[in-house]
């Protein structure tokens, strides 16, 4: 019996330490930010905590970014300190100001010379004249976007002094 209760335990340790090590592989210091504001855990912290004056990082953003830090993969503190400053700035951004990536179709075709004294080349960028967002800058309370350029296309000729 007593054998059976220890292979139990065994598993059920085992499947904790994959759950564990999964959660790890995502891990943020966001994630140990919330869980430790939440209301079940904020409470009880907050009263073991010394009295503290306003700060950047206050003691429980201090706890979340060190937990990150120690369960991330590079184990960096500036990484997690970067992440923090991410993620401090995101908070303060409006939801547009964040902006997702763009996908643009750009080509272009060359054709070289026989004997390579000179080469035409044929471009184009943005060639589905996507309207898109190229760069977000905020002031105080204010957020500008700029626009990225529109299509454009063109031809290029190059000539080269000496044969290639």
């Amino acid at each position: 019996m007593a054998n059976k209760s220890k292979a139990r335990s065994a598993r059920q340790q085992r499947r904790l330490k994959k759950q564990v090590q999964k959660v790890v592989k995502k891990v943020d210091s966001m994630v140990f930010f919330n869980l430790l504001t939440s209301p079940q855990l904020l409470e009880p912290l907050e009263e073991l905590l010394p009295e503290f004056r306003e700060r950047l990082y206050p003691p429980t953003v201090t706890l979340a970014m060190f937990l990150g830090q120690v369960l991330s993969a590079d184990s960096s503190c500036q990484n997690a300190l970067n992440q923090a400053a991410v993620n401090r700035q995101r908070g303060a951004l409006e939801p547009y100001a964040l902006q997702p990536g763009t996908g643009l179709f750009d080509a272009s075709v060359t054709w070289v010379s026989p004997g390579s004294s000179y080469e035409v080349s044929l471009w184009g960028r943005n060639l589905a004249d996507k309207a898109w967002i190229a760069h977000v800058y905020t002031t105080a309370n204010e957020v500008f976007g700029v626009y990225g350029d529109p299509r454009t296309y063109g031809v290029r000729v190059n000539w080269h002094l000496s044969p290639r």
